[in-house]
């Protein structure tokens, strides 16, 4: 072929061939040849990169517009949609239908989570192209530089099918659709309502952000895939910048974008990175939430006014650690902050006071207490009213500290009092007794 496509796996590799290339008096292009901060420009061809340095916030490759090369080649990082549109572009091969790849480009820059977004037909075209790309397409890991050509034409040939409305593949896309939350579900290992993590061998998970188990939005999803060696952390909302936190976790080879971000290509990561990682952007997301550093106390300062809980021990400090219900941050204890949002609400046994945004907590034991349990609630406001009537599932209730509890209909582990009056009147309060575990036994026991 009169153009050829080749995968380099690091900025070394791809220089190299860069180099090379250009030394036989080949144009070389280069499509997302970026590893961490450096971005791997092309000789009398395009660069085309959206994330790094000058190239940060150009349109994304897919919906460039390019001139077909007689002759030369491409340099990549890696084989998704995006990359392929436009290599298929250079190589004068690109299926044409605009609405497509327009679909494409947003659901890289927003995420996989706003496919939604998308008009109905659009959709079902990109479904179809996941499910074909992920039995087709060469996963990695890639340890040298590849040739990818074949590769990439047979791509846009799929591609081309999938636009003519080819049944075989649309429907294979409907079915990789319905069944790919499911799959997702069952590479999760631990979540909390801070992060969901994952560990996988290919299946992409990091836009799932919807727990069935908590029943909400998580911000933020942390996911190893073990068979390449790699980790990937993504959030929701902007509540962190993604390819910031990855850098600061494995320096400048690693990169992304702000919203999704990976580790670096040339190193393999491990469960040890992946507990590193989880507990980082716990801390990011709780950062997101609510100014974590403690308020300066006048001595003299009402408890109520410091937010501080006064429980069945004793006072609780600012600054001490207690016990709570995510087993990936410090063996299972957290620290008491003083958080701006509200006055603590006196429910019957005690007092709970406010925790992060829509939580509310009150701690029955310290951290030094491990078989210890602790109270653990969310406030619902006025329009939250039909989640408050959720019945509980059968099951034994449970006698704590004075309260009648039954379980959780989401939650294992968890138990319920009924739903009580806010102080202020405008919400109800649903406490929840949590029996903690170590993180060995809560990982086996949900899963």
């Amino acid at each position: 072929m009169s153009v050829a496509v080749f995968l380099a796996p690091t900025a070394f590799d791809a220089f190299q061939i860069v180099e090379e290339m250009h030394l036989a008096g080949l144009p070389v292009a280069t499509v997302k040849a970026e590893y961490g901060s450096t971005v791997v420009e092309g000789r009398d061809a395009p660069t085309l990169a959206t994330r790094t340095g000058a190239y940060a916030g150009r349109p994304t490759p897919c919906i460039a517009e390019l001139d077909p090369l007689a002759k030369g080649t491409i340099v990549i990082s890696r084989l998704d949609v995006d990359t392929i549109g436009a290599c298929l572009a250079l190589m004068g091969q690109k299926p044409d239908d605009e609405n497509f790849w327009a679909g494409a480009a947003y659901l890289q820059v927003r995420g996989p989570h706003r496919a939604g977004d998308l008009p109905e037909q659009v959709r079902e075209q990109l479904d179809a192209w996941s499910s074909w790309s992920e039995a087709h397409l060469p996963l990695g890991p890639f340890r040298r530089t590849i040739d990818v050509t074949a590769h990439v034409v047979k791509a846009g040939e799929a591609i081309e099918a999938i636009l003519k409305g080819d049944r075989e593949l649309l429907t294979a896309g409907q079915l990789w659709s319905a069944g790919h939350d499911a799959v997702s579900e069952t590479r999760l290992v631990d979540e909390s309502p801070l992060v969901r993590v994952f560990v996988t061998e290919g299946p992409r998970c990091s836009a799932a952000y919807y727990s069935p188990r908590l029943g909400r939005i998580v911000p933020a999803t942390v996911v190893l895939d073990s068979r390449q060696g790699t980790i990937t952390i993504a959030c929701e909302g902007g509540q962190f910048d993604a390819r910031s936190l990855v850098r600061d976790l494995w320096g400048p080879g690693a990169g992304g974008r702000p919203g999704i971000a990976e580790s670096p290509r040339d190193r393999r990561m491990g469960l040890p990175d992946l507990i590193k990682a989880v507990n980082m952007v716990g801390k990011a997301v709780e950062a997101s939430w609510a100014d974590n550093e403690p308020l300066p106390l006048d001595p003299e300062t009402p408890a109520e006014l410091a937010f501080i809980a006064v429980d069945s021990v004793g006072g609780l400090k600012i600054g001490e650690p207690v016990l709570a219900t995510f087993p990936f941050w410090k063996d299972g204890a957290i620290t008491v902050r003083a958080l701006s949002g509200g006055s603590p609400v006196l429910v019957p046994g005690g007092a709970v006071f406010p925790a992060y945004p829509g939580f509310w907590l009150r701690i029955e034991e310290r951290a030094e207490e491990p078989d210890a349990a602790v109270i653990r609630g969310r406030v619902f406001g006025p329009k939250d009213a039909e989640d408050a009537l959720t019945p509980f599932i059968p099951g034994e209730g449970i006698k704590h500290n004075g309260w009648a509890l039954s379980p959780d209909p989401q939650r294992p582990f968890v138990y319920c009092s009924p739903w009580l009056p806010a102080g202020d009147g405008n919400g109800v309060i649903r406490c929840a007794a949590v029996q903690l575990l170590s993180t060995e036994a809560y990982l086996k026991a949900i899963h």
